[in-house]
């Protein structure tokens, strides 16, 4: 019974030695700068999206912040679209709205 154990226990780890011996998917050179480009193009459009939407609403802060060279592989372009810019739009929309129905009733005054 333990030399059966120990048999199969043996097998175990030659089978586990061949297969991380064998080149992997991360050791493929070709795979590793597939991701690095898929990554490079996600960060671009991301960061794209992001300058134009701060300089849409006169961010100058988070302008500058976005044309730092910090790779945040867009999750900072993300989290500002989604949530900081997404406020500020509204806000500023409020505020358009508010100035033509003021406009509307001071022209109706008169």
């Amino acid at each position: 019974m333990i030399e059966e154990v120990a048999t199969v226990s043996t097998e175990l780890a030659t089978e586990a030695a061949t297969m991380f011996s064998q080149p992997g998917l991360w050791e493929n050179e070709i795979f590793i700068q597939a991701i690095v480009i898929a990554v490079y193009v996600w960060t671009i459009v991301w960061k794209g999206l992001a300058l134009w939407r701060a300089s849409q609403l006169k961010q100058k802060i988070w302008f500058v912040i976005f044309m730092l060279p910090f790779n945040t592989a867009g999750i900072l372009e993300i989290v500002y679209l989604l949530i900081v810019s997404n406020s500020t739009w509204q806000e500023e929309k409020i505020t358009q709205d508010k100035k033509k129905i003021t406009s509307k009733n001071s022209k109706k005054s008169k």
